[in-house]
């Protein structure tokens, strides 16, 4: 299970595309890292150096946090339970995920993409970063 800040995930469609992702290279013997938790986090935020990809979570300086990762269906709502118990005054808001305009100007800069990047290429251009890392080793 992942935790990071929500400005890091494109959309709920960029999370589902990182997941599966991480899921077909594990699949094919093909894992950036022994951690499957830090793997997603390399591949979400595009950093090939565990440290950077960790610094990149924003998990330090967020209030909304987003939790990814690949588990059996029977355990996503244990896990959701155990999150909004553990920090009570937590509530699930998928809307959070969505990508708005500020949003994309970030993640642009974060990952070195132009400014004029439309936002409709960006998840795209997202993708394509993550499947690099694998390249980079």
């Amino acid at each position: 299970m992942v935790v990071c800040d929500t400005l890091n995930i494109a959309g709920l469609e960029h999370a589902e595309a990182i997941l599966l992702q991480t899921r077909e290279y594990w699949q094919r013997n093909q894992k950036l890292v022994r951690n499957g938790s830090i793997e997603i986090l390399m591949r979400l935020s595009g950093k090939k150096q565990i440290s950077e990809a960790v610094e990149a979570s924003g998990i330090r300086e967020t209030d909304s946090v987003a939790l990814l990762g690949l588990a059996n269906v029977e355990e996503i709502p244990k896990l959701v339970e155990f999150f909004q118990t553990t920090f009570q005054n937590s509530m699930q808001d998928l809307k959070l995920l969505d990508l708005d305009r500020e949003k994309a100007r970030r993640l642009k800069k974060a990952h070195g993409l132009l400014a004029s990047l439309p936002d409709k290429k960006l998840l795209i251009a997202l993708q394509e970063l993550s499947v690099l890392l694998i390249f980079s080793k």
